[in-house]
């Protein structure tokens, strides 16, 4: 753990969202750097926007799973993952955990805990976004053997079950999903 790291003290739980939750997940979001930020949408973003927070609060089991990290009562990273209407085995996947977290497992339990509920969902594949500089997502993406979109370049594809064998391999466990989840 280096300076700028916190030490999590509570158990880290993950959880589901329910409406009633979408102040924690503004509280992940306005606690990013703004580079967190540019990495997570692309764009400049100095508040999480209202529309998005409708989304959140539209959750739909199967279509849309939105999960929560937390310890004690504070938020500590946001997961969730979007069906392609189109491709209905594949599913538009995005994490955000908060800066001083970063490097301390946060983001694997969520990525762990989206993968399993995908799986029961039926979805095996999943896609992200992330930019060229996003050195950290881009090393995970190599380990889960993900491919590049030919006509964009922030664009990957990989499998479920990859990323979660790209968990066990890295945790040496089984995993977060099958007990992290509340």
């Amino acid at each position: 753990m280096n300076s700028s790291t916190s030490a999590v003290t509570a158990p880290v739980r993950v959880h589901a969202l329910a409406g009633g939750e979408i102040a924690l997940v503004r509280q992940v979001f306005d606690s990013l750097s703004d580079r967190s930020r540019w990495r997570r949408f692309h764009t400049g973003v100095p508040r999480l926007p209202a529309s998005y927070l409708s989304q959140l609060a539209n959750v739909v089991p199967g279509e849309r799973v939105v999960l929560l990290a937390m310890a004690g009562a504070r938020p500590l990273g946001h997961g969730e993952w979007t069906r392609d209407r189109g491709q209905r085995h594949t599913a538009e996947i995005a994490l955000t955990v908060v800066d001083d977290l970063h490097g301390q497992g946060i983001g694997l339990m969520l990525a762990d805990a989206l993968a399993s509920a995908a799986s029961h969902a039926g979805v095996h594949r999943f896609a992200c976004h992330t930019l060229p500089s996003n050195d950290p997502v881009r090393r995970w993406l190599a380990r889960c053997d993900a491919v590049a979109d030919p006509g964009d370049d922030t664009r990957f594809t990989f499998a479920v079950a990859d990323l979660r064998a790209a968990i066990r391999a890295h945790t040496g466990s089984l995993g977060y999903g099958e007990t992290a989840c509340a």
